[in-house]
């Protein structure tokens, strides 16, 4: 997890995290160089998810598209760089939808571009539209999902690496829109859309 993945990750707890919230699911959980269990909420619950045990991870998952939770039990969903390394990823984000609340908040942190990194695989990068897409693969399976908001952050594009992570931010709730968004306390943000309907702003890409 490099350095500026992990303060938007900051952040989003920063902007998102509610008082009356009180669980949070991680996905792909294990602290291999950061976690954002550092930010867990004063009072709340924590439980990652991981395919393999190792630190950071409370449950190993025996099918990593079949999490072991009911319906919607969980207020904040996060998920950093592993989305890339997941090779049915939308199908995870269909296990996240069903788990998250209906009043809950799901964080998606994952590459747009940068190097070939396998763990043990490395399959895809997202673009700015990958939010679009994911809201109308949710619903089309019956969830009434929405992207609030999405982002670029360029603030690695002069690394040799070329790291540049996208962004989204997803819910159920219709309250969340009086909330103040992520991408106003990141500078290096570029490509930015606030909800599916909208036009992408700062283009860069």
């Amino acid at each position: 997890m490099h350095p500026s993945i992990y303060d938007i990750g900051r952040k989003f707890f920063e902007t998102y995290w509610s008082p009356t919230f009180t669980r949070v699911l991680e996905i792909g959980s294990q602290n291999v160089n950061g976690t954002l269990r550092d930010f867990q909420p004063t009072g709340s619950s924590w439980i990652g998810i991981d395919l393999n045990v190792g630190n950071g991870v409370d449950i190993v998952l025996k099918d990593p598209y079949s999490y072991p939770f009911a319906d919607n039990q969980f207020d904040a969903i996060v998920s950093t760089s592993c989305y890339e390394h997941d090779p049915m990823f939308w199908l995870t984000f269909m296990e996240s939808c069903r788990v998250l609340s209906d009043r809950g908040v799901m964080y998606i942190n994952a590459p747009s571009c940068g190097v070939y990194h396998a763990y043990p695989y490395d399959h895809w990068r997202l673009w700015p539209d990958a939010g679009v897409a994911l809201e109308m693969w949710g619903r089309r399976m019956h969830y009434p999902i929405r992207l609030v908001e999405s982002f670029i952050d360029c603030s690695g594009a002069a690394s040799a690496a070329y790291w540049n992570d996208m962004t989204m931010i997803f819910t159920q709730k219709p309250e969340i829109e009086s909330v103040e968004r992520l991408v106003a306390k990141v500078e290096s943000a570029s490509d930015i859309r606030e909800g599916s309907s909208a036009e992408l702003t700062r283009r860069r890409l």
